[in-house]
Order: C-alpha cells, then structure tokens, then sequence
C-alpha cells in the first residue's frame, strides 16, 4: 500500500499539473507545478536504523559498531539503491530551484550494493565481523520485487545531482566516523582510543550546561554511556572541596528524579570531574528547554502534569535531606528516552557560588519556580508577563489548574512544601481515597479476599492495595511505570520476562500498530538476571507506594528457570514471580505451557529453589 500511495500521487500530480480545467483554461500556462523525487533507500550516519525492510544494511553497520551479532534477514544477493540523506536533500533542492526541468518524476540514487557487498565492505574496518543469515521470507519477497537499481542519469543531467558515488568511499568518509563516535567503537588496526579522559572513552562533546563542559563517554568494560562533567576549577583550588561537599549532599538524596553522581574524579593534571549516567539518545541529551522548543513552546496537560509531579518529587527528596538547589529553571531539568525528568547536578552551581544553609524561605522560592516552570510548559507563556489565568490560555483546561497556580505563584500564601504542591496537582484527585465507599457487588473479584482500603486484595498471601496487576512486558522493568499512571491504582506491576543471560530478541521490525492496540514479538529481549539485580537495587522506587513488584521469568531448561527464581528470591524489593511458559514467538518458548507433566516438573523444582 506505502508504493501504491505513492503512485497514486504521483499520477494525481501529473493529472492536476497537464490536465485539470484543460477546457476552460485554454492556452493558459497550468496553475500547479507539479515536481518529484522518488526517493531509494535512504541512510542517515547520525540516526540508528529503524528496522524498515531497507535497513538491513545499516542494521550490519550499527551492529559491528556496537559490537554485537549482525543478522541479516535478505540473502546476499538482495539489491536495493540506496542514498545518503544529505545527497538525498541536495536532489530535493535542486529539482525545486530547477527553472525547467525535463519531466516531473526523477529517480535518485547513488549507489547500489548487494547486501553481501555492504557486509564485505563493513568487515574490512571491523575485525571478525560476519553476518549471519537469517531470511525472513515475507521482507525477502518485498525486497525482491523491488528494482534492483534504477535509472539516475536524468536527475544527474538535468539538475546536476551526483548519482553515482563508490559505497566503499561512502562508508569510509561519511558513515564510518559518526557511527564510530555514536557508539564509541574503534575502527580495525586502532590499538588505543582515539580519546580518553582516565579510564572513559571519550565518544564525543555535548553541549554544555550552565556551570560544567559535558563529555559522552564509555565507561571501562565498554558497557554503558556516560556523562562527564568538567568543572573550569583548577586541580589546586580551594573550590575543589567545596564541589566535593556538593556532590556529597547529591549522593545523600535517593530519588529517581535527581541525576546521581556516580563517581567524583578528582586529580593532580586534569580539572573536576563528575560522572553521571547517560540519558539521551543518539542525537544527544534533552533537556526541558529543547524539549520545549521542539513541542512549541507548550506541552499537553497530562505531559506538564507529570513533569511537575516528577520535579517536585526530586525537590521534595532534596529538602527532606536539607538542600537547596536554588530557582529550577528549564536547562536543568533533563527529560530522558522514556519521559521522566531529573534535576541535574542538585545544589552544585549554588554551593559553588558559597550559598550554604537551609531556610523556609529559600525551600518556598524553589518551590514556586517549579510552578513557573510548570505555567510556562502548559501555557508557552512566562507566568511573571501574564495576568490571564492558565484556563484563559489554553482551551478546554480543568480549572483544578487555575487553583494550582493560583496558590503556587503567590509569594505570601504559596505551598511551603513540595509534596503539599504534588497534592494540589489536577492529577493528585487519582490518588485520593472516596470519601465515600460503596460496598463491594457480591462475586466481584472471585478468588480474592478483601483486606483494608477499599479496593485491597489479597492474592495468596500477598497483599495488594488494588486488585490491579500490570501484566509483563506492559511496563519494563517495572518502576518506569511510575512515570504514566498514579502508582496508588495499581496493585502490583509485572517485569518484562527475566532470563539467566541477556537476550537481544528479534531483529526490528518486531511490532505492528494496529487500529485497536498493536502486534509484537519481542522474542524476549531483556537484560538477563544479573543487570535486572542491580537494576532492582539501584532503582527500585515501587515499594515507596505500596505498588508490589512480580518478578516474571523465562527460560528454556528447568535449571535456567530455577536459576532465575533463585535470584529472585534473594532480591529485596521482588514480592512474588511468576513463570512465563507460553512465548509462542520464540523457539521452544511454549514447550513447558503445551506439556502438562514438563510444566508439573518445572514448577516442582521451582518450588524447592524457594525456602519459604
């Protein structure tokens, strides 16, 4: 459908550019000027591959880059033409400026390798790199009606486009370097990185913050991404202790909406270091202020909702251990891949500058500039220049907003604590109990028996505030969750399926969108055991809400799973597990689920590997 929409197109413009009102204009020139490109497949050196039918390239490249198995799903013999995005803008430009060009529709492309062509070319800058072949029938099929190549030598005359380049060149000078720095991979014959701050690899420069120069970086082991922050204080300045006690008063506060500083480098020859984990994307990191610039100026109200619960969480968590950060404004707050926000480096600009101490006073001002902040992100506008309230800005708004900023800007009758102001959101209303409470209809809930509260349940011993349950691989490794739903909703969430080492999963494409929700098979991509263990005890927040965590875990032998449960059981903050014995999309993944005796004799060993 995707090509025949395009036709369609195309014979749409040709018709209203030679034909439409033919009659009646006579020898008028045609009011449309009718102009297209048809477009190959088009690569990105700055963008990770989606997992479209033509990306099966780029996924080779990403996948030697990062250093993990390529699986190529055409055969080696698949030929598509292909185009860097830059050349592919350039046609786009030219064929617009063009004064008159021969036909409406040109072909572009500049080069077009066999798909064992672009993984020979790959494997000479990436040592040991080879493709494994896994052909998925139906995007083979695709790929093999599509033309192999296509005729480019009237956009070459005519707008002088540059159609014919040498993919191995193409690769060397344009792909290669940012995909390189993307993930901070050493090209073949590099013996050293090229950059190195200690033991990080530097990958590249991200833009600076208010007080520190930012480096993205790769921790030793090549494992994760960090942030380096450079403070310009010399290694011998007395202001060195000062940013030390800074980052001291962050490692005290545990909230998931504070950046951690995870280590404080500090040395004889090079300037202040702090690291923290890493959390943009491949473009770089966000922060409000971008964030904001990119929406237009304004957010929905749920998304400003949020972020203000998230900010003021990480503020309220700041105070309780008494300390200032000073006003919050939109460059300090980061926003990450999944939408929750942090407050980057907590306190440090205002410790550095020799504020110390802790006031009412200073906690209601910081206070009142998340509310600013927050009037700005819902509305576009600074809260200081308008008198209108935000109900007079934005349509159709719940006036719970008017009283929420009403309260939270005055100077004088303000919120003296942050959680008093997370209690005035629009969204707390979720969270708070009925005043009044029906009885419970007789045969609701079969199975469950009522304890207190009035939706609490307990479910075989284990006692939930609600008898709502997110199912696995609903909501990750759980607690990001918390960033969408009102925790006090929910029971209990579910992990995504655990297993005892790290699983990719399938390659992309591996969901679908439908009308009424989507089609997936994930193939049980998760992190394996050990990172779900230090992912549990690191950031685990859902216990804070009384929301229990269900670990799910997966596998494809007994001692597998029975290994897992263990981990799990010694985990504190995990309340219960569940087994996953029925994952049709994977290779064996529902042979315990479809054999009564196999699953008896897994859930029996299962059960001895929990004492209690």
């Amino acid at each position: 459908m995707y090509g025949v929409n395009k036709l369609c197109c195309e014979h749409l413009g040709r018709y209203y550019a030679e034909h439409y009102q033919l009659l009646d204009r006579g020898e008028s020139p045609t009011p449309i000027d009718f102009r297209c490109v048809r477009y190959p497949g088009l690569i990105s050196p700055h963008t990770a591959p989606s997992g479209g039918t033509s990306d099966y390239g780029p996924l080779m490249l990403h996948a030697a880059a990062k250093g993990n198995e390529a699986v190529c799903f055409v055969p080696e013999d698949a030929q598509l033409p292909f185009m860097l995005m830059a050349d592919a803008i350039d046609a786009t430009l030219a064929l617009a400026q063009a004064e008159q060009p021969s036909q409406r529709v040109y072909n572009v492309a500049s080069f077009a390798p066999t798909a064992g062509e672009i993984a020979a070319a790959v494997a000479k800058h990436f040592e040991g790199f080879q493709p494994r072949y896994d052909i998925h029938p139906g995007r083979a099929r695709i790929v093999a009606s599509w033309p192999g190549d296509v005729d480019r030598s009237t956009a070459a005359r005519d707008l002088g486009v540059q159609t014919h380049r040498d993919f191995a060149e193409v690769l060397r000078d344009d792909l290669l370097p940012p995909v390189r720095e993307m993930y901070g991979s050493p090209l073949m014959g590099e013996t050293q990185p090229r950059v190195r701050f200690g033991d990080y690899t530097i990958t590249r420069e991200l833009p600076e913050s208010p007080i520190a120069r930012r480096l993205l970086a790769i921790e030793p082991g090549g494992r994760d991404a960090k942030v380096l922050h450079l403070f310009p204080i010399r290694p011998d300045d007395a202001q060195v202790a000062v940013l030390r006690r800074a980052v001291d008063n962050i490692r005290m506060i545990d909230n998931r909406h504070v950046l951690p500083v995870e280590k404080l480098l500090l040395g004889i020859v090079h300037q202040p270091c702090a690291v923290t984990p890493y959390t943009g994307h491949q473009d770089g990191l966000i922060d409000l202020e971008s964030l904001l610039a990119e929406k237009g100026g304004h957010m929905e109200p749920g998304e400003a909702d949020r972020l203000l619960r998230q900010v003021l969480d990480g503020l309220d968590a700041a105070h309780e251990k008494l300390v200032h950060h000073g006003a919050v404004r939109a460059r300090d707050v980061l926003v990450d891949r999944r939408g929750s926000a942090t407050i980057e480096m907590l306190g440090v600009a205002r410790t550095l500058e020799g504020l110390r101490g802790f006031s009412t006073e200073v906690q209601r001002d910081e206070i009142r500039s998340v509310v600013e902040l927050g009037f700005t992100c819902l509305t576009g506008h600074d809260a200081a220049t308008v008198s209108l309230p935000a109900s007079k800005l934005v349509r159709r708004l719940d006036p719970a907003w008017d009283a929420f900023f009403a309260q939270g800007l005055d100077p004088i009758n303000g919120f003296d604590t942050a959680a008093q102001a997370i209690e005035a959101l629009p969204s707390a209303s979720f969270d708070r109990e009925p005043e009044v409470q029906r009885p419970a209809r007789p045969g609701l809930l079969t199975g469950f028996r009522r304890t207190g509260g009035p939706l609490a349940v307990d479910l075989a011993g284990l006692e939930l505030q609600s008898p709502i349950i997110l199912a696995a691989g609903t909501a990750g490794y759980a607690d990001e969750i918390l960033d969408v739903l009102p925790p006090r909703v929910l029971g209990a969430v579910t992990s995504k399926s655990i297993t005892a080492q790290p699983r990719e999963g399938h390659p992309t494409w591996r969901m679908v969108p439908l009308r009424g929700g989507m089609l997936n098979a994930i193939g049980l991509a998760n992190t394996g055991i050990d990172r779900f263990a230090e992912h549990v005890a690191s950031t685990h927040d859902l216990a804070r809400h009384a929301v229990r965590l269900i670990g799910s875990v997966a596998g494809d032998t007994i001692d597998g799973y029975v290994r897992v449960v263990a981990e799990m059981d010694g985990l504190e903050g995990v309340d219960a597990v569940e087994l996953n014995v029925s994952c049709p999309n994977v290779h064996g993944g529902a042979d315990f689920g479809v054999d009564p005796e196999a699953l008896a004799d897994l859930v029996a060993a299962t059960r001895e590997a929990l004492p209690s």
